[in-house]
């Protein structure tokens, strides 16, 4: 591995159009991205310094494909180039897509530690614009990205310019706190945990992951990138996985489970799916989901609502090819 300090890193994507660059700013790491050479991400400071004495580490480069289960994608790309940055107890990986890129910190040592939450900053463009919302079931509204408030859900998708679009997400969040953005003046957002972070060193944090495009149709379509950043499934017999649509049963009821059966049935959905409160009160921490015990604050509401029998409705799924979750 070759090792020098740290002036300047630049890394490019495996077409050359997307490029990210690296550079200490006294204690400080900053990181900023160019699409065709026009800004997208801004000078932004990383998370969980001081970086002094920062290290280049070893250059990578990864051309190969995959093919998931199931999916859009009957094969997936995974074409980056990879670089590390170390410092004493802790690294930096980056690594640049033609779809994006993502970077994600190691820390070093051994033992147990905790830490009170990161601060990984983000700034675009001036005149940037976000689809704000906050909570898992929001409303989303297009804001100026310093309009922004506190506790703004991921993945965020801005608009940093008419031909630069990004989707700020994260990948493989394994044993780590839930993480939103908030404010930090000026036009920059920064992350904020949900709690503290705790574990034993050596410890990975998730990836930062940076979807980008020219159009808005170009998120979705590269949305495999957060595929690759993820750990590979370990599941040896993948024979049961079935993908399929799904309609939801809302009165937790016999009644509406064949009648959800019936609507699948003839509009070729292949599932229903009972979401919370079949099993009991979905906060409770006593409900059991080994036995049906409809919520009752759930079914209040519908007359003559006869309860559920859901081996019954499973039973009658069955019959006419219909699965039920």
């Amino acid at each position: 591995m070759l090792l020098c300090l740290l002036l300047l890193a630049a890394l490019a994507s495996p077409d050359g159009k997307l490029k990210v660059t690296v550079e200490p700013r006294g204690a400080d790491l900053v990181y900023s991205a160019t699409l065709d050479g026009k800004p997208v991400v801004e000078p932004s400071t990383v998370a969980f310094g001081p970086w002094e004495g920062i290290l280049e580490g070893r250059r990578q480069k990864v051309r190969s494909a995959w093919k998931p289960v199931y999916g859009e994608r009957a094969e997936i790309p995974d074409r980056y180039n990879a670089l590390t940055l170390a410092a004493p107890t802790r690294e930096i990986e980056l690594r640049v897509f033609d779809e994006g890129f993502a970077f994600r910190y190691r820390l070093k040592g051994s033992g147990p530690f905790q830490l009170s939450g990161e601060k990984t900053e983000v700034r675009f463009p001036k005149g940037a614009e976000a689809f704000e919302e906050h909570g898992p079931e929001g409303e989303y509204a297009l804001v100026p990205v310093e309009a922004i408030k506190r506790g703004c859900e991921r993945p965020l998708t801005v608009r940093a310019a008419a031909d630069r679009w990004v989707s700020v997400a994260e990948a493989a969040a394994t044993d780590y706190p839930r993480t939103l953005f908030s404010p930090t003046g000026g036009g920059g957002l920064v992350t904020e945990t949900a709690g503290p972070i705790g574990g034993s060193l050596p410890f990975t944090t998730p990836w930062r992951v940076f979807v980008i495009g020219r159009r808005p149709c170009d998120l979705p379509e590269r949305n495999y990138l957060v595929l690759n950043l993820s750990e590979p499934q370990r599941i040896e017999d993948t024979s049961w996985i079935k993908p399929g649509k799904v309609i939801r049963e809302v009165t937790l009821s016999t009644r509406g489970g064949r009648r959800a059966v019936d609507f699948a049935a003839a509009q070729g959905l292949q599932y229903v799916e009972y979401d919370a409160g079949w099993y009991g009160h979905e906060y409770d921490d006593a409900s059991d989901a080994r036995q049906v015990s409809p919520d009752p604050k759930r079914i209040a509401s519908i007359p003559d609502h006869g309860g559920l029998d859901l081996p019954e409705v499973i039973r009658y799924a069955k019959e006419r090819g219909v699965g039920i979750i």
